[in-house]
């Protein structure tokens, strides 16, 4: 158990006050904690051109072992009702939960609430079973849960088995090419901020749809590692004046399939993948936001645009941002700007013109004095593959 002080409450509705001895400890289903585990496929790694890291990825949050079981008594009524009920919270900014051993069958359900701004979730068996195994992102440091036994159901349960705390960005060197950020604050609706639970700690980097369904893409180096959860976050709100960035509603999350991630962390020039998620409240990420990337071959001298998440100071911090430049040279797969800024967060994040995306960004090299920042192009052949690979 963490310092931090938990509730925990459970109650039964009055309708179910006299129901005797109605509850029992049902029999709970295989894990899902491992869910976010799946092997990824991945090509072996080219050496990179030159050595320049990779864009670092900026860490916001704490993830801490969790141990709490929500379970509830079956339900004898033809309507669902509530059956128990929890409030967790901690010092953050925001929360997010993993979640193990889900009961839910005959229409139960698991509802979220967050207790700063009411923004509420909906689990069900259904998401479990489709391989959803976490809560998307609620702002402040408290949330409700409140477990439902669908009419007639058997005693449903839930496990949380991790906890999410957020907290103020420690910001990597920023990559800004000069000596202003001239990066613009607008929405773009196929670019997602991506939430990467890796470890004991929270990432953030950028990502975007190029499918009419669920596919995206991203850098390399953001789907590297062991990583228990990914969100990819539509229609994200800009940060608070301290920087503190506020997560969109729930229903523009969209937790990933882990066995679909397919990556390359093999350097610059050869850094990309892919992925897919599940359905938010129903919707594919395509459904609710009407929009993705097709893709082309980069010319050198043309400009592009890069919408991406990364660090800023102020409202601008993991808020959504763009900025135009011109293609400076390509070196085979490998793609240069000396005018476009950049900074941790916005690795994965896409240069396009319209509706066509031309690359990836993953690496900085820019400085006050020089240098380039630079991605992928979507013309690598094993890139070009991934992404075929989920555009259905």
């Amino acid at each position: 158990m963490s310092q931090s002080a938990h509730h925990t409450s459970s109650f039964l509705s009055l309708t179910l006050a006299s129901i005797a001895a109605a509850s029992f400890a049902p029999a709970l289903s295989p894990s899902l904690a491992a869910q976010g585990t799946v092997a990824a496929s991945r090509t072996a790694a080219a050496p990179a051109p030159e050595s320049v890291a990779a864009q670092e990825l900026p860490v916001v949050g704490a993830v801490k072992p969790f141990h709490r079981v929500l379970q509830g008594p079956s339900n004898p009524l033809g309507i669902a009702v509530p059956v128990a009920e929890t409030i967790v919270f901690d010092t953050g900014a925001w929360l997010q939960m993993g979640f193990a051993d889900a009961v839910l069958v005959g229409g139960s359900f698991v509802e979220i609430t967050s207790l700063v701004d009411g923004d509420t979730q909906r689990l069900t068996e259904a998401d479990f079973a489709g391989g959803v195994g976490q809560s998307a992102y609620f702002n402040g440091n408290a949330v409700r849960l409140r477990l439902w036994a669908g009419s007639m159901a058997p005693a449903p349960s839930l496990r949380i088995a991790d906890l999410a705390v957020g907290h103020g960005a420690w910001l990597p060197p920023a990559t800004i090419c000069g000596t202003a950020d001239n990066r613009v604050l607008g929405a773009r609706a196929a670019s997602a901020r991506l939430i990467i639970k890796k470890g004991t700690s929270t990432y953030i980097c950028s990502g975007w749809l190029v499918s009419t369904k669920n596919g995206f893409a991203t850098a390399g180096h953001c789907l590297s590692g062991t990583i228990s959860a990914l969100t990819a976050q539509f229609n994200v709100p800009n940060s608070t004046s301290s920087g503190s960035m506020v997560n969109p509603p729930a229903s523009s999350q969209y937790s990933w399939i882990s066995s679909s991630r397919r990556y390359v962390d093999g350097g610059a020039g050869n850094d990309y993948g892919v992925f897919r998620t599940n359905q938010s409240a129903g919707l594919w990420p395509y459904q609710r936001q009407g929009s993705r990337f097709t893709t082309g071959a980069p010319a050198v001298g043309t400009t592009y645009t890069r919408h991406g998440f990364g660090s800023a100071s102020g409202t601008r911090n993991f808020a959504a941002k763009y900025h135009s430049g011109a293609c400076s040279s390509i070196s085979s797969y490998r793609i240069y700007f000396n005018t476009l800024d950049s900074t941790g967060g916005d690795s994965g994040s896409v240069y396009y013109r319209g509706t066509v995306a031309y690359g990836v960004h993953t690496h900085g090299g820019c400085t006050a004095t020089g240098g380039a920042n630079s991605g992928t192009s979507v013309r690598h052949p094993t890139f070009a593959s991934y992404i075929s690979s989920v555009q259905n």
